[in-house]
């Protein structure tokens, strides 16, 4: 059996919250699937996330986690998914990351809407 360090476990947290936070960004976005959309993609520079898709997503996925957005919190700081991943780590509980990661993106798409 293979034993897990607290670093594994960050990372393998990490990774799944990249991996997820993509499918959310594509969902959300309502981007083709053949749209490539990595952690390190820029979403306002490549994708065209302007600020007020910027907002929305935040929101929406503090809905998702069911928690607030820190007042501090600035959208331009975060330019891609994996700040956005970082931050949400250093901000949120192991349990409001799993509400996230258990999340059905296409069940909950169907409740969304994007400013056009």
């Amino acid at each position: 059996m293979p034993h897990f360090t607290h670093l594994d476990r960050e990372n393998t947290m990490s990774n799944a919250l990249e991996t997820k936070l993509v499918e959310f960004m594509k969902t959300l976005l309502k981007l083709e699937d053949d749209v490539v959309l990595t952690p390190e993609t820029n979403l306002i520079d490549e994708v065209g996330l302007d600020s007020i898709e910027a907002f929305e997503a935040v929101a929406t996925l503090h809905d998702i986690m069911d928690v607030t957005i820190p007042e501090d919190f600035n959208a331009k700081s975060v330019s891609s998914l994996r700040q956005l991943a970082l931050f949400v780590e250093s901000h949120y509980s192991t349990e409001a990351i799993a509400r996230f990661l258990n999340a059905d993106m296409v069940e909950l798409a169907s409740g969304w809407s994007m400013s056009e």
